[in-house]
């Protein structure tokens, strides 16, 4: 049987959900606030303050101008850079605003993923497919935020209507006894593209001082190469050859 998700309570602040599935290793909760002890003498085998990151990641482009939206667009040029694409952030803010205009106001997240998604093909002449994921609000499922540093790659993450790179966090890991497994924030380590250089740039989230109602959302952006063009069928070498696009510097 699917594991599907199925959402069990809201208390107070805290935000859960639960996949339930044939094998028990998979049920998860996940917790943005401090979660609530065990009743009825339940044992839990605790593994406290766990970390996921990308170690190498202590810096990133900053935001050639301190405007919202180019926050955002240096937030998406590091994350993919860190896949080996380059990307420019004045690109992606000259095709959002139709130039390298300065945006004071927050971002349209639920924009960002169609502007982001295509096919394109780069000075190299590689040719790679971006699909960008968002999830709106605070994340209720952690897939995302561990495996993307697993795999080497920071996710956007806008919290006060503010654009991060997210590069990992610090969390706790419960596991009951029938598999269940529960995973408690305690700090997410991000990135501030206002800023310059490794000294500057750190922030952190603290789930002890924050609060998760301000987290406006996440979107992870994946990288995937085009294998060589289709000789005999060059009009299906992209889903969609209006979105190539030769990224100049």
């Amino acid at each position: 049987m699917r594991p599907h998700l199925r959402r069990l309570a809201l208390l107070g602040l805290t935000f859960e959900i639960v996949i339930s599935a044939a094998a028990g290793p998979l049920n998860f909760l996940f917790f943005w606030r401090k979660p609530p002890q065990p009743k009825g003498g339940v044992s839990k085998m605790l593994r406290p303050d766990q970390q996921v990151e990308l170690a190498d990641l202590l810096s990133m482009a900053p935001a050639k101008q301190k405007c919202e939206n180019w926050a955002w667009a240096a937030a998406v040029e590091s994350i993919l850079r860190a896949q080996k694409v380059p990307f420019a952030q004045s690109y992606w803010v000259t095709k959002a605003d139709g130039g390298e205009v300065c945006k004071e106001s927050a971002t349209d997240l639920s924009a960002l993923p169609k502007l982001i998604n295509g096919s394109y093909v780069l000075d190299d002449g590689r040719k790679v497919r971006l699909v960008a994921t968002l999830v709106a609000g605070a994340p209720a499922e952690m897939t995302a935020m561990l495996e993307g540093p697993r795999s080497g790659r920071p996710l956007l993450f806008v919290w006060k209507s503010h654009a991060y790179v997210y590069r990992g966090m610090a969390y706790d890991e419960m596991i009951a006894p029938n598999g269940q497994r529960e995973f408690a924030i305690r700090q997410l380590k991000l990135l501030d593209p206002f800023f310059e250089g490794e000294q500057k740039q750190p922030a952190t989230y603290d789930r002890d001082k924050d609060d998760p109602a301000d987290i406006n959302g996440m979107i992870d952006v994946v990288a995937t190469p085009i294998e060589g063009p289709d000789w005999l069928h060059p009009e299906k070498e992209l889903e969609k050859p209006s979105e190539i696009y030769f990224p100049k510097n």
